[in-house]
C-alpha cells in the first residue's frame, strides 16, 4: 500500500492532479475509500487522535 499512498499524496499536491486506475481488489478499493473520506474530514477541520486507536481498551483487558 506504500505505492498507493504515494500516488494519493501526489494527487493531493494540487487540485489539477488526477489519478485514473482500475482494480478489482477490495483492499485497494477500501483503502481509497477511507483515504477519500479522511481527506474530506480534514478539509472540514476534523482532527483524528491516532494514538487512541493504538491504546488497549482497559475495560476489555481487565475482564480477561
Amino acid at each position: 500500500m506504500k505505492n498507493l499512498a504515494f500516488l494519493l499524496e501526489a494527487a493531493n499536491v494540487n487540485d489539477e492532479n488526477k489519478i485514473v486506475m482500475t482494480t478489482h481488489s477490495p483492499y485497494v478499493l477500501s483503502y481509497i475509500t477511507l483515504a477519500a473520506k479522511s481527506y474530506e474530514l480534514m478539509k472540514k477541520g476534523v482532527k483524528c487522535d491516532s494514538a487512541r486507536k493504538n491504546k488497549p481498551n482497559s475495560n476489555r483487558n481487565a475482564a480477561k
